[in-house]
């Protein structure tokens, strides 16, 4: 069930007479909308902060999940006269609250293995509610965290949803620092090493035959951003290594060898294998972007892979041939050396037998060229990013918008940037080095206007 809360007429010029907003609100309610709790004129010798209180109240009672409160001048006119920033109008104040936490008691460290063999660190705790939901876990990310967190079993511990969606370990009020590190990956029992770089370090398991390892990367080769192989969902390909059926990428080509089998395994029939066999079969025709992102490369994301794909025209030969003659990759924008370093790892020493058998499966395509309708637009050739929370775009659908209006989305910050965009919902420490650093900000109002 959707709620919906009236709080402002664009236009009713044509319906009343009105100077002021407040007669904009009683005028909705008149015509049976629900609106906003507020407050009226206020006297100077208000308290503001019983103000505040009082609706916070009120918002809770009934049952509204809210991220703070907004005081805006009553009259309309003078309103606009006020103007507004590239951020807010300046006719308004928002107080914003501080993030909804909970004390609650830490009553494991579970270690939870990723694709690339990184072994992440996740606290759970007794049952709390925040903002609106039950939580009762929350990643520690790496082993730095967990050592500054200096976490033990038992410890009491507050917690709260970053951006209101993740849950995340805020402090740590008893400190005991009795959590034992673990010497053995917890899918295959082998072995562990910690790897440090200069922000933090992480556990990583260094066994090449983890089934844990195995599993997370065939996941993502066949995920949607990936191969796109529908059907071929984690709990599927964990099913097939218990049958022996894959092994690697490359057998998921081989599927089809094996109907009976696959038939008979619960969950499975006909229709279902016919339509996993039709879902690869679809897959062998791929852009070189995506086949490139499916390998999982250490430091080559979707962003990263589509800017390879891009620099030699979506040839894989041309790649291949780059490889040979020792192209430093670092040269291309957003690159360093680390990157560069982890392809040919890759492509040298790591997979390259089984991308070799990959290969003889795929069929590269050029993708689909996107039509500008117009290609002069204020967002054309400028190298944008976004940060911060936003009310009406996801980071997905911002990236559509830019690219479709002739802009250039980045993978993350960079001094080269052309323009960064804020979210309204919750801005981003991004902002200051922004201007410091001579970029162009543009809040997501603005954004919306310009659109």
């Amino acid at each position: 069930m959707i709620n919906f809360y009236a709080f402002s007429v664009l236009e009713c010029d044509k319906i009343f007479d009105s100077n002021t907003k407040s007669e904009q609100l009683e005028f909705l309610i008149k015509q049976g909308f629900e609106s906003i709790q507020w407050y009226g004129i206020l006297p100077l010798d208000t308290n503001i902060q019983e103000v505040i209180e009082e609706l916070t109240t009120k918002a809770k009672d009934n049952n509204l999940n809210i991220d703070g409160l907004v005081m805006t001048y009553n009259n309309i006119e003078f309103s606009k006269k006020q103007g507004k920033t590239s951020h807010h109008p300046s006719d308004s104040i928002a107080f914003k609250f501080k993030d909804e936490s909970e004390i609650t008691t830490l009553r494991e460290i579970e270690w939870s293995l990723g694709k690339t063999g990184k072994i992440t660190p996740v606290a759970i705790f007794d049952t709390v509610e925040l903002e609106g939901t039950e939580v009762n876990r929350a990643s520690a990310h790496n082993l730095t965290i967990l050592d500054e967190l200096q976490l033990g079993i038992g410890d009491e511990i507050e917690v709260y949803k970053a951006n209101q969606i993740i849950p995340q370990v805020l402090e740590n009020h008893t400190r005991s620092h009795s959590v034992v590190v673990p010497t053995k990956c917890p899918v295959c029992d082998g072995g562990v090493d910690i790897e440090t770089s200069d922000t933090c370090s992480t556990l990583v398991c260094n066994n090449s035959n983890c089934s844990g390892k195995l599993l997370k990367k065939l996941a993502h080769f066949a995920s949607k951003n990936a191969m796109d192989i529908d059907g071929l969902s984690e709990a599927t390909i964990e099913k097939l290594m218990d049958k022996k059926l894959i092994n690697n990428m490359s057998d998921i080509y081989e599927l089809y060898l094996h109907e009976k089998e696959i038939i008979s395994m619960d969950g499975f029939g006909k229709r279902s294998y016919e339509k996993l066999i039709n879902a690869i079969e679809k897959s062998k025709e791929v852009t070189m972007n995506r086949f490139l992102y499916s390998l999982n490369i250490n430091l080559i994301g979707r962003t990263a892979s589509k800017k390879i794909a891009e620099h030699f025209g979506y040839s894989w030969d041309k790649f291949t041939y780059s490889l040979e003659d020792n192209f430093n990759f670092s040269t291309l924008e957003d690159f360093g050396d680390k990157a560069n370093e982890s392809i040919y790892k890759w492509f040298k020493f790591v997979d390259i037998d089984e991308t070799e058998d990959l290969l003889s499966n795929i069929n590269f395509v050029i993708p689909k060229t996107k039509v500008i309708e117009n290609n002069n637009t204020y967002f054309s050739n400028k190298k944008i990013y976004a940060t911060g929370s936003f009310n009406d775009y996801s980071k997905k659908e911002l990236t559509k918008i830019i690219e479709d209006n002739g802009g250039i989305f980045a993978s993350g910050y960079a001094k080269s940037l052309d323009l960064l965009i804020v979210g309204d919902k919750k801005g981003s420490s991004k902002v200051d080095k922004a201007i410091k650093d001579g970029i162009e900000v543009m809040y997501e109002s603005r954004f919306k206007e310009i659109i």
